[in-house]
């Protein structure tokens, strides 16, 4: 897996890595005598190069994933056949599982690219380029978030299309190229002047500047919609959930992301925040601080129902990173299903709907 700009050293270092270790676990395979339980334990130990070779897409794995045939060469020489068949079925399933992540990992960095360009093309329309957070949107986690939130997004707003949408925290508009696609006016806010100039000019989007006051700007059951995606100074307030129901028309949707205290980030938000309690920065105060099934709870005692959810954000990187290793983590995080796994997902997709809220409903 190569990251555009690294050498070719670097590139053949990181294939041939797990070639070594699979190597050496084979050795010791050969070197224990076939009468003990060991000779064939030791072969288990090739699914960890296995695996890691695997997160490289299929072109580097490939060489990992047929090294194994050489153990099944030797029991089939001097082995019983009931070594070969164990062994056969075990360097089986290792390969396949092998080749499905590979081909998985090769999947997500084609689609991370695709996000990517999409969001360079994105950016040469912007008035202005420099932002943080036009800069975070073209990271590969940036790509990554976008496949993430896009589609779901789409989902929820095309059974509902038209109507007037607003973002909140839109920071540079760097989703209203989603929400323009279903809504017959956009209007994106935040508190940074920068940012909101920066949006390209649509005839469908309104960019508005927004104070601190805790309040949304707008008039009674005056919105379809109200979108706050990783802007967790609004999402999380308990302002944002009694404004969100005031400005909602009947039957109109939240789509917010909540930050899952529950989760292992959360934990290790929790811990350095006590480790860096004087010196951590303010922002930090932001993320982490309920569990979903508490904001849930919130959300539905402020006449909201949730309709669907979706966990995101599982790899062990930052939100700026740029690492290669960004489809590998995304591959895994979808054939392990984690999306699924609300309760503990670090960060959550949630549309929600407001209830009517008359008796007897």
């Amino acid at each position: 897996m190569v990251k555009p700009g690294e050498g070719p050293a670097r590139a053949a270092l990181q294939a041939l890595l797990p070639l070594l270790a699979e190597a050496v676990v084979l050795a010791l395979h050969f070197a224990v005598s076939r009468d003990t339980a060991w000779h064939e334990a030791v072969l288990i130990l090739l699914a960890a190069p296995v695996l890691v070779a695997a997160l490289s897409g299929v072109r580097t794995a490939a060489p990992a994933l047929a090294l194994p045939a050489i153990a099944i060469a030797d029991d089939v020489a001097n082995g019983g056949s009931a070594t070969i068949v164990f062994e056969a079925l075990l360097l089986f399933t290792l390969s396949a599982t092998g080749l499905l992540t590979a081909r998985s990992v090769d999947v997500e960095r084609a689609r991370n690219d695709r996000f990517l360009a999409d969001t360079q093309e994105r950016t040469t329309r912007l008035k202005s380029t420099w932002g943080f957070w036009q800069g975070v949107a073209l990271s590969r986690m940036g790509a990554y978030a976008t496949s993430v939130e896009e589609p779901f997004l789409d989902e929820a707003l095309r059974p509902r299309p038209g109507g007037t949408v607003v973002d909140v925290g839109s920071a540079g508009g760097r989703l209203e190229h989603v929400l323009t696609r279903h809504a017959d006016h956009v209007i994106a806010t935040d508190v940074d002047r920068h940012e909101v100039y920066a949006m390209a000019d649509d005839p469908k989007l309104t960019p508005a500047v927004v104070g601190d006051l805790p309040a949304l700007p707008f008039r009674d059951e005056s919105v379809d919609t109200v979108v706050a995606i990783q802007a967790p100074a609004a999402s999380d307030e308990a302002w944002f959930r009694e404004e969100c129901q005031r400005v909602l028309r009947p039957g109109g949707t939240v789509l917010v992301t909540l930050y899952n205290a529950r989760s292992y980030k959360g934990l290790v938000a929790r811990l350095r925040r006590r480790l860096r309690r004087t010196r951590a920065p303010s922002w930090e105060g932001l993320y982490y601080q309920l569990s979903s099934s508490e904001h849930l709870r919130l959300w539905r005692a402020a006449g909201f129902q949730p309709e669907r959810m979706r966990g995101y954000f599982w790899a062990p990187l930052n939100r700026q990173s740029d690492s290669a290793w960004v489809p590998a983590t995304a591959a895994l995080e979808r054939l392990l299903g984690l999306r699924s796994l609300a309760s503990v997902s670090p960060v959550v997709l949630v549309e929600l709907r407001r209830v009517d809220q008359t008796p007897g409903t």
